[in-house]
């Protein structure tokens, strides 16, 4: 019995002693934190200065917040700019509460409104076809819908498109279901004026479109806001290119000249995106998540011996750098940079995931990196759809450039193959294709050597209708 008892009892000390060892080990393991990068200690200052109050310059976000959120009587700048600020303030109060929609009998209004006009959106081949199909119908819905449309030409109108200021907690999202349905209302409206005859006031509202569509992109900070700005502009050129169709004569209008322009470094840069995403993430580590635990002064103590804020902040710095010298190469060598570094960053977070040795050291904040950056190819998934739109763009300006000089089906080959860099493949500068039999021009997303062996490139494409099919 004796035996026995000195048995439990060393057994219960060496138990003892190993938990010991393990609570030494954990802490003289994460006893001393890293000194932040250089550019993690950049990263952490600009989530700070979204905090303030927005300015007095006119910011078309602000009109694009009031859409979804602000009552219809009110001023939508004058809406949207106070929202921002009132969502601002609660933050800087109380920054562990989420703020909800302003007010709930508008947000029923709005989804009700959604409802109406995507009885009327456009997946057919040819939108101004279908438009013109349901053209007694869009007129009732175009009245019906007076306020947002006048809401999205005053969005339209104002120069300035800086979505930043939506990276403060609580601020709810714009609604880009609604900017996408309103968006194309105004198509609709396009299309029902060339019908009328009017192709100079057709083709303004064409190009305001694009113009305003374009600015989303230079403009935003957003990952969502930048996909939503690509599928608006691939939707614009669809309706434009359908347009050039039914109305040829269109391809002339002085008015469209900038439509054909292949993106602009400004648009396609991904640069202000990655760092605002990563000063977000970054700040929200450093001054967010501690107060949203709601942790004693203790526990939180127990926490931070576990948690090294700055290794973690500074993981989130280096993997953004490594995005950006990812996307610095050009439209047909980002694909492979791409595909290496998703692999790279997924290899990294999976050590992160499993229990091992390797969690010994910040624990806390490896979980809190799977948390944030959760999805390390979010970033090349718009860069890669950017050189596609590019692609598109150069397209349909190729079609548009046909009908201007009004090239015969027989000689379209030899003139695809003359054309100027700005009418080519973005990613290999070579002719865009041109099939005779179905009248189509055609051009891939990416080249089949640089994509991931899973995905098949996708091709784009404009058919030409038939010289004695075509209106003037």
């Amino acid at each position: 019995m004796k035996t026995l008892f000195r048995w439990i009892i060393r057994t219960l000390l060496a138990l003892l002693a190993l938990l010991v060892i393990f609570i030494v080990v954990l802490v003289a393991a994460n006893w001393q934190d890293e000194p932040l990068t250089p550019e993690a200690a950049r990263l952490l200052a600009p989530p700070e200065s979204l905090l303030s109050p927005s300015s007095d310059e006119p910011n078309a976000y602000y009109v694009w917040l009031s859409m979804s959120y602000a009552p219809d009587d009110e001023d939508a700048l004058t809406a949207g700019k106070r929202l921002h600020d009132e969502y601002s303030r609660q933050f800087r109060e109380n920054p562990t509460v989420e703020k909800d929609d302003s007010d709930q009998s508008h947000s029923k209004k709005i989804a009700d409104a959604i409802a109406d006009i995507e009885k009327f959106h456009c997946d057919q081949t040819d939108c101004a076809d279908f438009y013109l199909s349901e053209k007694d119908d869009i007129q009732n819905l175009l009245a019906k819908q007076a306020v947002l449309r006048q809401r999205y030409l005053q969005f339209s109108q104002i120069p300035a498109f800086d979505e930043s200021v939506w990276r403060v907690m609580g601020e709810p999202h714009p609604n880009f279901i609604l900017l996408g349905n309103v968006a194309e209302m105004r198509l609709m409206e396009a299309v029902l004026t060339l019908d009328k005859g009017n192709l100079q006031t057709g083709a303004d509202i064409l190009m305001e479109q694009i113009r305003v569509h374009r600015r989303i992109l230079a403009g935003s900070s957003q990952p969502l806001t930048k996909l939503t700005g690509i599928t608006l502009l691939y939707h614009d050129y669809d309706v434009l290119s359908n347009a050039i169709e039914h109305w040829p004569t269109l391809a002339r209008q002085a008015a469209l000249t900038e439509a054909w322009q292949p993106l602009s470094e400004q648009e396609l840069d991904m640069r202000r995106v990655i760092e605002l995403e990563a000063a977000f993430n970054i700040n929200t580590l450093h001054t967010v998540f501690p107060k949203q635990l709601g942790l004693s002064p203790v526990k939180e103590r127990m926490l931070r011996t576990v948690y090294l804020p700055n290794a973690t902040i500074n993981t989130i710095a280096r993997w953004a750098n490594e995005d950006i010298q990812s996307l610095e190469g050009n439209a047909a060598t980002d694909e492979a940079l791409h595909q290496a570094h998703i692999a790279k960053r997924k290899e990294e977070m999976s050590r992160i995931d499993h229990y091992s040795w390797r969690s010994i050291r910040n624990p806390v904040g490896k979980i809190l990196l799977l948390i944030v950056y959760h999805s390390p190819g979010i970033f090349y998934e718009g860069d890669s759809k950017l050189h596609k739109l590019d692609g598109y763009i150069r397209l349909v300006a190729l079609q548009a450039a046909l009908r201007r000089d009004n090239v015969p089906p027989n000689k379209i080959a030899d003139y695809i193959q003359h054309t100027a860099p700005d009418l080519r493949n973005p990613y290999d500068g070579q002719p865009m294709r041109w099939d005779a039999t179905t009248s189509t021009l055609s051009f891939e997303g990416r080249q089949e050597n640089n994509a991931n062996p899973s995905d098949a490139p996708k091709t784009f494409s404009v058919q030409l209708r038939a010289p004695q099919a075509s209106g003037q």
